[in-house]
């Protein structure tokens, strides 16, 4: 029967029904010492958890203790490739599926679990490294932050995280920018100097911003360089020299005429935008630079920040265009 439900494609309903009914037998036959049968079930888990209303549901069935064990297994009892795969699929579906990690019965963001992603997120295959990935997205949406932003520092895994901006999949890009924008307000000291010391950045980033159109991708690489410390005038420079100002400046311009085509209805078009104009702020504060005072005279940048404190719908734009009009005047 599990095998029978691994290939098939149930709809919304049927995944509902099958989560109520077979969730708990689903997840006791992971403790299975046939792989088929772990196989089968975890597709099944995979297919279920993938809709947001069955995460509680599979929490309670206690499918987290089971997946992550069998996640983390090594030697000789390790999971094929394919299977961990699977499973990393469950574990990232039930993660952001909303519901209160905090009252879990295992700790998703101990020092241990942490450290044993990163090691995996380091030491994989693009399918895996993209759904661990995830995972993390989801604790860092979800947990508590800072646990999750100890646990990367004390495994020395920030440059590794930084190297994945450059994976050609775009599953691996889009998450690893959404986890280093999340952790960003309470580690940007750190991500500036890897930033501006590896090479090629920050201009993996830089380049997502001038793209055409407005991604999930580009307001998370937005929102990243937003978070990083003003002070930095070394990233400053680095920015400079990636051509940023410029890349930002008609970015916003094509905002404010509206000649940017959203992708996925719009979502991210406000958070986009705050991060533009908190990176086009933070030039100001290094008004001294030669390079920077003539941008900001020959773009006219009082006028443009001046229409915004005006026309600005959202709080954070009107902060940031009266900072940034305080260190002009």
């Amino acid at each position: 029967m599990t095998i029978y439900l691994a290939d098939i494609v149930p709809s919304k309903e049927g995944k509902i029904l099958i989560a109520e009914v077979a969730g708990q037998a689903l997840v006791e036959m992971l403790n299975s010492r046939t792989l088929a049968i772990k196989e089968a079930s975890l597709k099944c888990l995979a297919k279920i958890s993938s809709i947001k209303e069955n995460g509680q549901v599979l929490v309670d069935a206690e499918a987290l203790s089971a997946v992550v064990r069998d996640l983390f297994l090594v030697g000789s009892s390790q999971l094929p490739m394919k299977v961990k795969e699977i499973s990393a699929t469950v574990l990232a579906n039930i993660v952001t599926s909303g519901v209160d990690l905090s009252k879990l019965s295992i700790n998703l963001t101990s020092e241990e679990v942490i450290h044993n992603l990163l090691h995996m997120v380091s030491n994989t295959g693009p399918a895996l490294q993209g759904k661990l990935l995830q995972v993390l997205v989801g604790l860092a949406e979800s947990a508590n932050v800072k646990d999750l932003v100890h646990s990367i520092q004390s495994a020395g895994a920030v440059s590794s995280l930084i190297q994945f901006l450059e994976a050609p999949q775009l599953e691996i890009r889009l998450n690893c920018v959404k986890l280093l924008n999340l952790v960003s307000p309470l580690m940007g000291p750190m991500l500036a100097n890897w930033l501006r010391d590896t090479p090629g950045e920050p201009g993996v980033l830089v380049r997502l911003l001038e793209s055409s159109g407005i991604s999930e991708e580009q307001a998370a690489a937005a929102g990243l360089l937003a978070n990083l410390p003003n002070s930095d005038i070394f990233l400053t420079r680095a920015l400079l020299k990636e051509g940023a100002h410029h890349i930002v400046l008609r970015r916003i311009n094509e905002l404010h005429q509206g000649t940017s085509a959203a992708i996925g209805g719009g979502r991210y078009v406000s958070g986009f935008k705050v991060g533009l104009v908190s990176i086009l702020c933070r030039f100001t504060f290094m008004l001294e630079d030669e390079v920077v005072r003539s941008f900001a005279q020959e773009q006219n940048l009082v006028s443009l920040f001046v229409e915004l404190l005006r026309l600005g719908e959202l709080d954070d734009i009107k902060y940031l265009s009266a900072l940034a009009l305080q260190k002009l005047s």
